[in-house]
């Protein structure tokens, strides 16, 4: 008995962490808004008085102007008076969330919204059933009833709301996430190697989603083990094998989503002009390579050719007058381009 009094763990159900109110769509789609807590409505409360306070002070120096115009300063100016702070009481609420989507100065400035519980826009006939009761909510004084069954009601309305069916939540003005794209873009084959329609359902395949868009925001080491978690799951529910965790949950993403394949460019065939192309290459290298020997690629720029040097002047030969004959003149144009032989030299004795 005592086990059986014990509850399973399929029985036990968690409470969300935040007070949101689901909304769905005509098209079946829905949205979480969290409600407005006691807190901050009274906050937006406060910042409406204060708006209504300025008002009417504004109102009152203006009525007073009047009065002091006409001459009539007590049964004019004291009945205008009135009659302006029971239209800011009833109507200042009326007024702005009908113009403003069930907002007001104080609502916009902590960022709230009455709506109905189906999500519908607020109407006018609603604000005017939910501020009609907002004396009653008011009793005996400082909103202390609506404070108690705003405390107790599990979607924090007060009377009026409850009469009109409406509700106060958080604008949530969050950024609208981009198209969730896989880096490398995932290949025809490895889009192929899963089924068509992989077995995932919606919530499996909005929490993949998820854990693929905080992969920035998590370290590698945390990524790879948060997929190993879930991989295996899907691997054996598709008999699929992988050698990434991380890649493979998000080939599953690509294919659910219909995710189109890159396209792989083909590699172009070079016919013929490669050994052209290497000729001229090798001729201009070896061109290169006469004015550069070095080789180096910061001396490829042409220069022109040194000059080469003169050669030097070879010594003229030594010119020897060539001796004439006894009793012969000797020639002045006759120079002897040898050296005389011996033979041709005459005595010191033959002189005489």
């Amino acid at each position: 008995m005592g086990a059986a009094a014990q509850p399973t763990q399929d029985a036990v159900v968690t409470a969300p962490l935040d007070t949101t109110a689901e909304i769905e769509t005509p098209e079946h789609v829905r949205f979480g808004h969290p409600l407005a807590g006691p807190t901050r409505r009274a906050a937006a409360y406060l910042i409406d008085l204060l708006v209504r306070f300025a008002i009417l002070l504004a109102l009152a120096f203006l009525v007073g102007l009047v009065g002091v115009a006409t001459g009539d300063l007590d049964g004019f100016s004291t009945g205008a008076i009135l009659v302006i702070y029971f239209l800011l009481d009833w109507f200042y609420y009326v007024l702005f969330e009908s113009l403003w989507s069930g907002r007001t100065p104080g609502k916009r400035a902590m960022k709230l919204r009455t709506v109905g519980e189906d999500g519908r826009s607020l109407t006018a006939l609603d604000s005017i059933l939910r501020n009609l009761l907002r004396a009653a909510d008011f009793l005996p004084f400082g909103y202390a009833v609506g404070l108690v069954v705003m405390g107790r009601d599990p979607k924090f309305r007060r009377l009026g709301d409850m009469v009109a069916g409406t509700v106060v939540v958080v604008e949530d003005r969050g950024q609208i996430s981009g198209r969730l794209t896989l880096a490398p873009p995932p290949t025809a084959k490895e889009l192929d190697s899963l089924p068509a329609h992989p077995p995932v359902s919606r919530e499996e395949l909005e929490a993949i989603e998820l854990f693929l868009r905080r992969i920035p925001h998590l370290a590698p080491g945390r990524v790879v083990e948060l997929a190993d978690l879930v991989a295996p799951i899907f691997a054996a529910r598709m008999n699929t094998r992988y050698t990434n965790s991380v890649r493979f949950l998000g080939l599953i993403y690509a294919r659910s989503r219909g995710h189109e394949p890159v396209k792989e460019t083909p590699k172009r065939k070079i016919e013929g002009g490669g050994r052209r192309r290497r000729g001229r290459r090798g001729r201009r290298g070896r061109a290169r390579s006469a004015h550069n020997p070095s080789g180096s690629p910061l001396n490829e720029i042409a220069r022109p050719p040194a000059p080469e040097p003169e050669p030097a002047p070879e010594p003229a030969p030594e010119v020897q007058p060539t001796l004439a004959e006894p009793g012969q003149a000797a020639q002045p144009d006759q120079v002897a381009t040898q050296a005389p032989t011996p033979s041709s030299v005459p005595t010191p004795g033959a002189w005489s």
